[in-house]
């Protein structure tokens, strides 16, 4: 059997209602030759069958960090990690990523602290990130690792991330998302 080249991982805790949505849009706008993995981060009730649960709630980074550690051990080429609160809207949405030749990126939508900086070729640079849906490829992961748990129970684990990959000389700058892709995601 072929090993799935794109992971989608869901992170998820108490939010039952957004993420039969987002289970219910990954279905609708599947991803060939992919896999789909649930990390369940506590929730107080058990409402979706998970890959990995926790008893009770751990930092964000944590669970992140239980994200990348199952989707490896499929030895994929691509990892999409979903928090609970944003779904595609068109189908092939996954190619934004997996096709950008980028090691990192991350879905951004503007708003508060986060603007557009510069406009690269099909890329957007901003002076903020998020981290609602972050892509990392295989060889982001094998050279910079997980989410550093300092930030735990959460907060700036996602920026602390792509300012790393950014170091690493995986990517031209430490925010970036795909031109466009707001049309692919409702966030």
């Amino acid at each position: 059997k072929q090993s799935p080249k794109i992971i989608i991982c869901i992170l998820t805790c108490n939010r039952k209602e957004l993420y039969r949505t987002l289970r219910t849009k990954l279905r609708k706008y599947s991803v060939p030759n992919s896999k789909i993995l649930v990390v369940d981060n506590g929730s107080e009730q058990v409402y979706c069958k998970s890959d990995y649960r926790y008893t009770k709630t751990v930092g964000i980074s944590t669970a992140k960090n239980k994200c990348i550690e199952i989707a490896m051990e499929y030895n994929p080429d691509h990892l999409l990690l979903f928090e609970d609160d944003i779904y595609p809207i068109l189908k092939d949405w996954y190619k934004l990523y997996t096709e950008s030749g980028l090691h990192h990126t991350q879905y951004i939508f503007r708003g508060r602290d986060c603007s557009i900086q510069e406009v690269v070729g099909n890329c957007v640079y901003y002076t903020h990130g998020r981290g609602c849906l972050m892509y990392m490829s295989k060889e982001c992961i094998q050279t910079i690792g997980g989410f550093d748990t300092v930030f735990d129970p959460w907060g700036f684990e996602h920026l602390d991330y792509s300012i790393r990959a950014h170091r690493a000389n995986l990517i031209p700058h430490p925010w970036i998302d795909i031109k466009n892709s707001n049309q692919y995601f409702y966030s």
